[in-house]
């Protein structure tokens, strides 16, 4: 794919920070002409181009052995698994 899109810029004269800028040129005159849908319609294709769409990644390391854990939830309560879920600390 990266090596498609390598030859496309090639081909095409193209890359992806002269992209942004004519998109930010245009979100400029949509901005001049009084027309916020355009506006944010090129900003969230430079979103896109930036990646802020993406969906972020998370790891979780378990510092105890699965069955450990597993055993402590089991042993809690409905109530404490949800303050769990919902962020909030139960004592």
């Amino acid at each position: 794919m990266a090596e498609h899109e390598a030859d496309a810029e090639r081909s095409l004269g193209l890359s992806r920070k002269a992209v942004i800028a004519e998109l930010k040129a245009a979100v400029k005159l949509a901005r001049e002409q009084g027309n916020p849908a355009a506006m944010i319609a090129g900003w969230r294709e430079i979103g896109r181009m930036c990646g802020y769409y993406a969906p972020e990644r998370k790891q979780f390391e378990l510092r105890q052995e699965p069955d450990a854990l597993r055993a402590q939830y089991e042993a809690m309560s409905d109530a404490d698994l949800l303050a769990i879920v919902v962020g909030s600390e139960r004592t």
